[in-house]
């Protein structure tokens, strides 16, 4: 993933399965056994939480691989 803004990210190839098995559980399966209905406004704010939620945490692992945090130094803390 190139250094981007959650705004203009997209999701890379291999993560492209994960990304759409967890939008659908978020979107559609978890909220229909919670027994929750969404408008059209809570599928959109749903989708966007995901997407930054999803983007957040593959950013993340990127950095972890890499074997630094956001200050570039060696700790994990």
């Amino acid at each position: 993933m190139a250094q981007t803004s959650w705004f203009t990210w997209q999701v890379p190839e291999a993560r492209l399965n994960q990304y759409l098995f967890y939008m659908v559980m978020v979107v559609f399966i978890v909220p229909y056994i919670a027994g929750i209905m969404f408008t059209s406004l809570g599928y959109l704010l749903n989708v966007l939480w995901f997407d930054m939620i999803f983007y957040m945490w593959l950013r993340n692992q990127e950095l972890i691989e890499k074997g630094k945090d956001d200050n570039e130094s060696d700790r994990m803390e």
